[in-house]
């Protein structure tokens, strides 16, 4: 019974060890799993060991997929930056089947039993050179099918590239220790793998990005997806993976240094796959790190006969010493109005009295910012908001 129980979860999972290629993160799955170089979001440290060492702010983040049929998976990951040059985070996920049929070799029905799974991994990942950084995963898995429990343990190891700026490029090496699994007398081993990607940014507004995974157990596959950014906040993304086309929206709240974020996608088998219909849904919260914003002493700025001023503060904590800064003030169009910058530390604040660059006042409305801060490493932090509503009294 217990054979036929575990031949039909391999028939659902595919090759050994799958738990840990199936996907993390609603981002992820709305980018079609294209995501070994999608190194600002910690959730990609589950495919690529190396991004936690470009994360640029502590994060915590918890998910669930709803599989159908009472089927979930439930993820979980942390990830905390450190100022020495290593990163280190942990992942782990939790998939149940209740009340899993359990059959003989004769196929004659023997009640019902639970499968669990229960996998994870300890990463850490480090600066090695200007643009080029390396990961570590150690994965740990636990399962259970009725009384019968297995356990095993394996190690990834993954590199990112980031020397053209906008550009990251990937390589991942799966399964470097192998990972054993044995159920009663049946045993599978997680097979070598190797992960190649690519995320390309022409402008900070879009991204794409393309991976190529090959498996000794499956072969190659390829993940492609592509995400626009609306409003500053608001993320629509689609993506696919060969057996499912996905569809996702994310919506972003910066609060100060702090960072929440919502993504949900929908993911539907082109095939006649065991799930059909999949829902994927994400928060995440980030907090302090490396991060850079600008912010305003007022709500508005009142223009008069005898003048008017604001004055805008600078928050820019980077990886590295500041190289140079860019503060530009726009329209809600887009258009440049008025910009500061400088080379090294920006200041604290900066005094804008509502004119443009020619010296006339500007027209009444709402005024937006775009901050641009480069370290001596070479890394850029961007950052796009709301700054304050002009009113002229004139």
């Amino acid at each position: 019974m217990v054979k036929v129980l575990l031949l039909l979860l391999l028939n659902l999972q595919g090759e050994p060890g799958q738990i840990f290629t199936y996907g993390f993160g609603a981002r992820a799955f709305g980018m079609g799993g294209a995501y070994s170089a999608q190194y600002k979001d910690l959730n990609s440290m589950y495919y690529n060991p190396a991004n936690i060492a470009l994360l640029d702010q502590n994060t915590f983040s918890i998910g669930y997929t709803d599989l159908g049929e009472d089927l979930s998976l439930i993820y979980a990951s942390v990830g905390r930056i450190s100022h020495k040059g290593i990163s280190y985070g942990f992942h782990s996920i939790y998939f149940n089947t209740p009340g899993f049929e359990g059959r003989d070799e004769n196929n004659r029905p023997q009640g019902e039993y639970d499968f669990l799974e229960i996998a994870g991994g300890g990463i850490i990942g480090k600066k090695i050179m200007e643009h080029l950084y390396a990961g570590l995963s150690l994965k740990l898995y636990y399962g259970r099918i009725r009384s019968y429990t297995a356990s095993g343990f394996g190690a990834d190891i993954g590199i990112t590239s980031t020397f053209i700026p906008g550009f990251a490029t990937s390589l991942v090496l799966r399964n470097i220790i192998p990972m054993s699994i044995r159920y009663y007398k049946e045993k599978e081993k997680a097979p070598l793998g190797l992960r190649m990607g690519i995320s390309a940014s022409p402008i900070p507004e879009f991204n794409l990005s393309v991976d190529l995974d090959y498996s000794s157990y499956s072969g190659f596959k390829g993940f492609f997806g592509g995400e626009g950014r609306l409003l500053n906040m608001l993320y629509l993304r689609g993506g696919y993976d060969g057996s499912y086309i996905s569809a996702g929206i994310g919506i972003e709240k910066p609060l100060g240094d702090k960072n929440i974020k919502i993504d949900y996608t929908y993911s539907m088998s082109l095939s006649q796959l065991v799930f059909q219909d999949i829902h994927h849904v994400t928060l995440t919260y980030s907090y302090g790190g490396f991060r850079v914003y600008a912010e305003v002493d007022r709500k508005y700025l009142d223009i008069s006969e005898s003048g008017g001023l604001a004055w805008i503060l600078i928050h820019a904590k980077t990886r590295g010493d500041v190289k140079s800064w860019k503060l530009l003030i726009l329209t809600k169009d887009g258009e440049k109005v008025k910009e500061f910058g400088g080379r090294g530390t920006p200041p604290l604040r900066i005094a804008w009295d509502g004119r443009d660059e020619t010296g006339r006042i500007v027209v009444e409305g709402k005024y937006y910012y775009e901050l641009v801060v480069e370290d001596e490493d070479g890394n850029f932090y961007t950052k796009k908001g709301k700054l304050v509503k002009v009113r002229v009294a004139l």
